[in-house]
């Protein structure tokens, strides 16, 4: 794709975010301009994608994860601490959301290009203008509220998405760079568990 048409494609993309935006009637929490909501035309994933918005380097801080905090973990909740996730208030419309909570609209890869730490949101790699921004749901989520299969096409794909505790520990192994703090204390205990014993 030519540099001047990834432009124009980037100017559309901010054009039609800005032209939703009066529609919402609550008060209106701005999302950065360099991600937003597209529908999916991917059966395999959901209904809608977050797409970027211009070109974004490695390292970006793309955006936070906000909402309401519970111990019980949903179909889009996600996980940011020991029996701790967030999660979208109920009293929210579809338009609310994809305007104020649009991370939920985050679907999963098992090759992504973003990563969560904390409640932030952080670019693994160089995403280019109209490319799916994806995380690895197992890198924070410790069992899946909703398990399913993965159908993201990477040379690395797990199949079925469970959640950190169903990998084998060679799958924890290769995603240990990017999983969440609050999985690192299972790692600890892999390590125990895989080590070998000298007793000569």
């Amino acid at each position: 794709m030519s540099k001047y048409i990834k432009k124009v494609h980037a100017v559309l993309l901010a054009v039609c975010f800005l032209a939703i935006e009066p529609l919402h009637h609550h008060k209106i929490v701005h999302k950065p301009l360099i991600v937003t909501v597209v529908k999916s035309n991917k059966e395999y994933k959901g209904e809608y994608k977050i797409v970027a918005t211009r070109d974004i380097p490695s390292g970006t801080n793309l955006f936070k994860i906000d909402g309401v905090l519970t111990k019980i973990p949903s179909r889009y909740s996600v996980q940011v601490g020991h029996n701790l996730h967030i999660d979208i208030p109920e009293s929210y419309d579809m338009e609310m959301i994809i305007n104020r909570f649009y991370w939920r609209f985050m679907n999963h890869s098992c090759e992504p290009n973003a990563l969560i730490q904390g409640t932030e949101c952080f670019a693994l790699k160089p995403i280019e203008v109209g490319q799916e921004v994806t995380f690895n749901y197992n890198t924070t989520e410790y069992e899946i509220a909703e398990p399913f299969e993965c159908c993201c096409g990477s040379d690395h794909c797990v199949g079925r998405i469970r959640g950190f505790r169903f990998l084998s520990h060679s799958e924890k192994e290769q995603i240990r760079p990017w999983i969440a703090d609050h999985l690192l204390s299972f790692m600890e205990d892999d390590s125990e568990h895989f080590c070998i014993v000298d007793d000569r």
